[in-house]
C-alpha cells in the first residue's frame, strides 16, 4: 500500500454522494489497486447442421469497480499526510468512518435529505411517513482526473485493531461499485475512450511497420 509521503504528487481518491445526502468519504491512503470489470451479453442459437452456435450481442452488463479502502488510527505517525481529513476521534475510533460507509448502503427517509430538513416543521410532519423510504444515495468515485457515477453494491468492513474500549482503530473496506452508464460523466468517458483507443491503435500500427518491413517481409521473401 502506497503512503502519500512516498510520492512526490498524489491526487486523493474520494467517494462522495449527491449533495442532498451530504456524504463524503476521504480515503486515508489512496487504494493502490482498482479492478474494473465490464462484460457484454451474447445470446447463442444452435443451427442444425452447423459446427458451432451462432451468437449475437443482446446487451451489456454493468461495469463493476472493486478496490480496498484502509484507515488506521493506531499510530499518529501513520496518517499518510492527511491528518486534516482523518482527525483524531478517541471517543469513537473509526466508527465515524464506518458510519459513512454504511450510509452509502442504507435506504433513506425524507428526514435524511438536506432539502427536507430545510422545510418548515409542519410540512415535514406531513411528509415524514414511516413507510416513505428512498433508495441509497448515488455515489461518485473521484479517482484522480476520472469520475464514475456509481451505486455501492457492497462494502464489507473488516475491523482489525481496537483501542482500550473496543472502538475500531484499524479497518479495511472492500468496495464493490456498480457504474451507472448514463448522464454527462458517461458521455465524457465514452468520448475519451473512443479517442484514446483510436490514438493508441494508430501508434501501435506505426510501431508495427518497422517490424513488418525489417524482420517479417525479408524472412518471407527469402
Amino acid at each position: 500500500m502506497t503512503n502519500y509521503s512516498d510520492a512526490a504528487i498524489r491526487v486523493p481518491a474520494v467517494l462522495v454522494s449527491e449533495p442532498k445526502y451530504g456524504l463524503l468519504l476521504r480515503f486515508m491512503l489512496n487504494p493502490n489497486e482498482l479492478t474494473s470489470t465490464k462484460d457484454p451479453t451474447y445470446e447463442a442459437r444452435t443451427i442444425p447442421g452447423w459446427r458451432s452456435p451462432v451468437r449475437w450481442w443482446s446487451g451489456g452488463q454493468e461495469k463493476v469497480l472493486t478496490f480496498s479502502g484502509f484507515w488506521d488510527k493506531t499510530d499518529s505517525r501513520n496518517t499518510g499526510g492527511v491528518n486534516l481529513f482523518t482527525p483524531p476521534t478517541p471517543a469513537v475510533g473509526l466508527r465515524d468512518v464506518i458510519a459513512v460507509v454504511e450510509s452509502f448502503l442504507e435506504p433513506k427517509t425524507p428526514a435524511d435529505i438536506v432539502e427536507f430538513r430545510q422545510l418548515p416543521q409542519a410540512v415535514r410532519n406531513l411528509m415524514s411517513l414511516p413507510s416513505a423510504y428512498l433508495p441509497p444515495p448515488v455515489a461518485f468515485l473521484v479517482w484522480g482526473t476520472r469520475i464514475w457515477k456509481c451505486i455501492v453494491l457492497s462494502a464489507p468492513i473488516q475491523e482489525m485493531k481496537y483501542d482500550a474500549i473496543l472502538n475500531p482503530s484499524q479497518i479495511e473496506v472492500q468496495f464493490r461499485l456498480g457504474v451507472i452508464d448514463e448522464g454527462e460523466f458517461h458521455k465524457i468517458y465514452a468520448k475519451e475512450r473512443a479517442g484514446l483507443a483510436l490514438v493508441a491503435s494508430g501508434l501501435a500500427g506505426i510501431d508495427l511497420i518497422p517490424e513488418l518491413f525489417g524482420d517479417i517481409l525479408p524472412g518471407l521473401l527469402s
